[in-house]
């Protein structure tokens, strides 16, 4: 994406050696801050033995992350899934994803999540576990989220507290 490196691992129906037959839809998962996509393993696992093509991105895995990068690595990875269907018959993606999709992410994910709404809205929903908010702000971005919207919140959450980052970011999404 524009010479950044977008990577990521791909969860899929089928076997390591191949992908099941017929057309998919995808979901492009946001990994939370300080964390590797390894603990949302068996939440991919889970999707793709239901019928779904998972991306969990595997950008700002540092210190310092950019928010605004890795809201942007969530719609460049939903555009490249669906150009190589449509578009690469050299690609094992090729004519297997329905251009059906939801963006999901667990804390700096969650938010970053919310926060790709402002540059873009490619996704048919969006879902969000312990959003917390980013910089800049998933909250001001919220409203540019117009497809259905999901959030899952703690009560009790210490880390991105229920009311100064879910609440905001869900009350003001569109």
């Amino acid at each position: 994406r524009n010479n950044r490196s977008v990577t990521m691992r791909l969860r899929y129906p089928g076997t390591d050696a191949a992908m099941a037959q017929g057309q998919f839809p995808i979901v492009v998962f946001a990994h939370g801050f300080q964390m590797d996509e390894t603990p949302y393993y068996p939440f991919s696992d889970t999707l793709a033995k239901r019928g779904y093509i998972v991306a969990l991105l595997t950008t700002e895995q540092v210190l310092f992350p950019n928010h605004e990068n890795f809201a942007k690595d969530l719609i460049f990875t939903h555009n490249k899934l669906i150009d190589e269907s449509t578009n690469n018959p050299n690609s094992f993606l090729y004519q297997k994803v329905i251009p059906k999709s939801a963006f999901g992410g667990h804390s700096m994910g969650g938010g970053s999540t919310v926060l790709s709404a402002q540059y873009g809205n490619p996704a048919s929903c969006y879902f969000s576990f312990a959003a917390a908010t980013t910089n800049p702000s998933s909250i001001t971005a919220a409203p540019n989220m117009t497809k259905p919207y999901l959030a899952f919140a703690g009560s009790r959450d210490c880390i991105a507290s229920y009311s100064t980052n879910q609440l905001p970011m869900y009350n003001s999404s569109g």
